[in-house]
């Protein structure tokens, strides 16, 4: 059986895009996303707040646009920790929803 790494959020930028060079000389940054789990319905509905962590390998110009509190999507994949027990979410794209204004 074949298998698929994939990881889709959608949320809020929590933290601004931290750019640094890595220990190969390729650029990359790490910003954080906020995004919520929802349980249970009606009155009982109740919303917790998640951060996870990102990181994006040969940003470009991208890592400028990363600010705190723009929505954002990102599709990528988990990769293993360094020294960690969790996993790690490694951005591959990035998108910035546009909302459309109603008149």
């Amino acid at each position: 059986m074949e298998s698929l790494n994939l990881v889709v959020l959608s949320g809020q930028i929590e933290s601004s895009a931290d750019i640094f060079l890595m220990d190969d000389g390729k650029e990359a940054c790490n910003f954080s996303i906020k995004t919520f789990k929802t349980t249970g319905r009606g009155p009982e509905k109740t919303r917790t707040p998640q951060l996870h962590t990102v990181t994006m390998i040969n940003p470009g110009t991208i890592g400028r646009h990363l600010l705190k509190g723009k929505a954002v999507v990102i599709q990528g994949r988990l990769e293993p920790c360094p020294g960690g027990p969790f996993d790690m979410i490694v951005a591959t794209t990035i998108h910035f929803p546009v909302s459309e204004k109603r008149s």
